[in-house]
C-alpha cells in the first residue's frame, strides 16, 4: 500500500497551536518574572508541535481494518486460494 498523504486539518491545528502558543509566549518577554502567564501557553506550544510530528511522520503501510472486517477479508483470502487454476480462469 502507498503511503498516505499529509493530514491538512492535523497540519492547520498544529501550526495553528504552535503560533498561537508562540505567541502567547513572546508577548510578554520578562525572564526575571516568571509567572503563570508565561507558563501556561507551553502546553500549546507542545500539543502543536506533537501534531506537526505526527501529521509529517505518519507512515501506513497497511490500513487499519476493524476486527469484523479483518475476519471477512481472511475468510475471502481463504476461499480465493482454495480455487483451483481450471475455475480461475
Amino acid at each position: 500500500m502507498k503511503r498516505h498523504d499529509i493530514d491538512p486539518l492535523s497540519l492547520v491545528f498544529g501550526l495553528m497551536f504552535a503560533a498561537a502558543g508562540a505567541l502567547f509566549m513572546s508577548a510578554n518577554l520578562d525572564f526575571a518574572d516568571v509567572k503563570g502567564e508565561w507558563v501556561w501557553p507551553i502546553p500549546f506550544v507542545l500539543v502543536g508541535i506533537v501534531l506537526l510530528v505526527s501529521a509529517l511522520a505518519r507512515k501506513d503501510d497497511e490500513p487499519v481494518v476493524a476486527e469484523s472486517q479483518r475476519e471477512a477479508f481472511e475468510e475471502e483470502a481463504r476461499e480465493t486460494s482454495e480455487t483451483k487454476p481450471d475455475e480461475a480462469r
